[in-house]
């Protein structure tokens, strides 16, 4: 298999329902990370709760990465990041928010139409409330921060700046 070049855009999409506490956890840390300015060709986007209208964005895009709110076995605010197949598993695995089932029939159709980006990540921050409210719990706050280094982290590496 030759080797993945460096994408050239590269769409961070945050997703989750904002009135349900913890769950919109994705679209702050796209916020944040939009604030602090991004690299040429890299776009944060807020995607909500997904669906399959989100389908084009990411098919336009030559990497993806998701920002999003899901259950780990960790305590609240821990993150994993997760890359190609282990991303494509997680996804795949049993509902964890309320809109997984979107992220997976999502991530589905872009494998049906052998779409999916070969650079791609996911960021999961564990939710401690995902009831209603349009706060953060504390955990969930303190964690957007690394979240968006999380971010960058991937960033690098994808354009060959940190071989790790």
């Amino acid at each position: 298999m030759p080797p993945v070049s460096p994408p050239s855009y590269v769409l961070v999409l945050g997703i989750g329902n904002r009135i349900l506490g913890d769950e919109g956890v994705g679209g702050r840390v796209v916020d944040q990370l939009g604030a602090e300015g991004l690299p040429p060709g890299v776009e944060a986007v807020d995607g909500g709760t997904v669906g399959l209208a989100l389908l084009p964005r990411i098919e336009e895009a030559d990497a993806v990465i998701i920002v999003d709110a899901g259950r780990l076995p960790e305590p609240p605010g821990s993150i994993r990041c997760l890359e190609g197949p282990a991303m494509d598993a997680f996804v795949a695995g049993s509902p964890s928010t309320p809109h997984d089932i979107g992220l997976h029939d999502l991530m589905s159709a872009l494998a049906l139409q052998d779409a999916l980006p070969a650079h791609r990540a996911l960021v999961v921050i564990a939710p401690q409330n995902c009831t209603l409210s349009e706060a953060l719990s504390d955990a969930v706050a303190a964690a957007v921060p690394e979240a968006c280094s999380a971010v960058r982290r991937i960033l690098d590496r994808w354009a060959g700046a940190d071989p790790s």
